[in-house]
Order: C-alpha cells, then sequence, then structure tokens
C-alpha cells in the first residue's frame, strides 16, 4: 500500500477555516492570523466614549511586497506590510482589520490587524499568503469597527 502525501493546500484551507470560526463565532480577543498574520500599533488606553471633535481617521500610507521559499512545504510565499497612520485627534480604541486585495484582479489575497492606534500614530502589520499581486490595494478598518471622522480615504492602490 502506498503512504499518502501530506495535502499542504488541505491544510491551510483548514487553517484559514479554523482561524474564521474562532475569529466569529468566540469574539473578542483574537490577533488577526492569516499565514503567520502580525500587527503592532500603539494602544489607546483612553476608555469610554469619544467625543465627536475627537475622532480617528485611518489611512494607509505604505504597503511593500516580499517574498520568501518557505524550505517545509518548497512553497513561494508572498509577504505584505502595510502601514497605517491615524491622522485624526482622537484614538482608534479597538483592534481594526486591514485588507489586502490583488488591485487587478478584484480578489482578497490577505488580511492583517492592528490592536488599536493612537492618535497621530503609525502602525503596521504583515500578512503572508501563496497569492502574488502585481498591484495591491489595500483597505483600513475593512470590518468598520472604528468610528472615524472620514471613512472615504481607507483605500490606496501601491
Amino acid at each position: 500500500m502506498a503512504k499518502k502525501k501530506f495535502n499542504t493546500q488541505a491544510a491551510i484551507v483548514i487553517a484559514v477555516l479554523v482561524v474564521l470560526f474562532l475569529m466569529f463565532f468566540r469574539g473578542g480577543g483574537l490577533t488577526a492570523k492569516f499565514y503567520g498574520t502580525s500587527g503592532t500599533g500603539s494602544q489607546a488606553k483612553a476608555p469610554g466614549a469619544v467625543a465627536q471633535g475627537n475622532l480617528p481617521d485611518l489611512v494607509p500610507t505604505a504597503a511593500v511586497r516580499g517574498s520568501y521559499l518557505n524550505a517545509s512545504d518548497n512553497a513561494m510565499y508572498y509577504t505584505y506590510k502595510v502601514t497605517v497612520k491615524n491622522q485624526g485627534t482622537g484614538s482608534a480604541n479597538a483592534w481594526f482589520s486591514v485588507n489586502i486585495y490583488d488591485n487587478m484582479a478584484g480578489s482578497l489575497i490577505a488580511w492583517c490587524g492592528i490592536n488599536g492606534l493612537a492618535a497621530k500614530a503609525t502602525g503596521s502589520c504583515t500578512a503572508s499568503a501563496l497569492a502574488r499581486a502585481t498591484q495591491l490595494k489595500v483597505l483600513v478598518d475593512a470590518g468598520n469597527s472604528i468610528t472615524e471622522s472620514d471613512k472615504s480615504n481607507n483605500a490606496g492602490l501601491y
């Protein structure tokens, strides 16, 4: 009887489904993970409601693409590091998502998250995926979890 090969694609699909299940059904306390995604930002500490004049304004400022060969499965992975600035006067007091799209195909290829961002601060997150994009479209606060002074500037092309 022949040995079965480990199916890397099936393992990746299962891992993504588990993450999505945990994110949507467990709620709260989950940091975004998508093939090794991580994010940093300056966590705001002000509790309570945000005054109308002190709202955050999240904008993407850069997106950098890289790549690496994963020796364990001999697959080429692409990394996407996105930098986000809160140019508003208020803090983004919660985790927010950053979606990364292949702008030519119009498809989501990766996502990551930033755990809050103080006023005037800059944060970043990195995602890895099997998909390569020649032109990136980045959408900050894709889940609309942050009340902002201006939502029209949450996307950028790189």
